[in-house]
């Protein structure tokens, strides 16, 4: 069957769609030279495909079965042989002589499409050595030697195997995922963990609902002062935007009767809030109530007749302008005393973002 040999890849791939026919544009003499895939597996002619040959040596392929859902590859596969002998003083017929030309050119092209799915380097490397694989070895990955004249086994079971930034090398050298996450700064969902300082989790409703909680970890006192004083504990950060509800509780003493208590809370500028407090005494009088919408207006302010201590409950809502800050509550003396007043450890808030 002698045919033109044209410039065809020998190898041609179809997403599946039922039983064919599934053509190809490379020449064969035989229709046993091309091979037929069935995603990776190998099928074998008759039994799941046939062949059908033009005259110009192209043809198709049509399977047994349906191939939808699969890829179907085609691929020469003519055998590496050479079984004509030519005798001296025989005959030397042209369709003998033009398949024997025609299968070289069949085995040469099937190489180039072999060399086409292989590792090379470019034509212009400057590489002037062998490029030889090494020997396999378990684990390993495959580099180039120091010098860039070669390919090595490179172990990445130790320190230094790879090059990494400074801060990657001290993530990998963590011993487990807790020591991980230390380093990433983050927090694990489950067991228990420490946070320090304002979070903003993102997340979960994007980060609505989850609880910023302080404490007052000592107690902190205030002498001879009437001027309202940051809390040392009891703030938390707000966004430009947010808006927020909080809760305060606070147990202070120790001689009220005699320092009295004021308290306010502080909003970035540009904020709207509402306010509002109660209190009592441990005698069991309540003292009082308030409420404000102004930022660093006094809502407890008090000077017990009975009771040596006081517990005062503040509910907040605020709604942030443009100006990012934070929400902290302020306190002070009402009659300015030598003796100490003294918002006690343990005191609290709770804060919510809201929106």
């Amino acid at each position: 069957m002698a045919v033109d040999i044209t410039h065809q890849p020998r190898r041609v791939q179809y997403v599946g769609g039922g039983t064919g026919p599934y053509p190809f544009a490379f020449e064969l003499l035989d229709e046993t030279d091309v091979a037929v895939y069935q995603d990776d597996t190998l099928l074998a002619i008759t039994a799941d495909y046939t062949v059908a040959l033009n005259e110009d040596g192209t043809g198709s392929v049509t399977t047994a079965d349906s191939m939808t859902g699969s890829n179907v590859t085609m691929v020469g596969a003519r055998e590496y042989e050479r079984i004509t002998d030519y005798a001296t003083g025989g005959d030397f017929d042209a369709t003998t002589i033009n398949d024997e030309l025609d299968s070289f050119i069949i085995l040469l092209q099937q190489l180039r499409e072999v060399l086409a799915r292989t590792l090379k380097l470019p034509t212009t490397t400057e590489l002037d050595g062998d490029a030889a694989f090494p020997e396999p070895e378990a684990n390993q990955l495959i580099g180039w030697n120091g010098t860039g004249t070669g390919l090595v086994n490179l172990s990445v079971l130790s320190e230094g195997d790879l090059l990494v930034s400074s801060f990657i090398e001290t993530l990998l050298n963590d011993v487990d995922a807790d020591e991980a996450r230390g380093t990433l700064g983050a927090v694990g969902l489950t067991g228990n963990e420490t946070i320090t300082g304002n979070k903003t989790f993102s997340g979960q409703a994007s980060g609505f609902g989850i609880p910023v909680v302080k404490r007052k970890t000592a107690d902190e006192s205030v002498t001879s002062s009437d001027v309202l004083q940051d809390d040392d504990h009891l703030t938390f950060a707000i966004a430009a935007n947010e808006e927020w509800v909080a809760s305060f509780e606070i147990t202070c003493g120790d001689l009220l009767s005699t320092t009295g208590v004021k308290a306010a809370i502080t909003t970035p500028a540009g904020a709207t809030q509402r306010i509002f407090s109660m209190h009592e005494t441990n005698a069991g009088d309540a003292v009082g109530s308030g409420s404000t919408t102004t930022s660093g207006a006094a809502i407890v302010s008090s000077t017990p007749a009975a009771g040596t201590q006081t517990f005062i409950r503040i509910s907040l809502w605020v709604l942030n302008g443009a100006t990012p800050g934070n929400v902290t509550l302020q306190w002070a003396q009402v009659n300015t005393s030598g003796t100490a007043l003294t918002f006690k450890k343990g005191s609290h808030m709770i804060a919510h973002r809201i929106a």
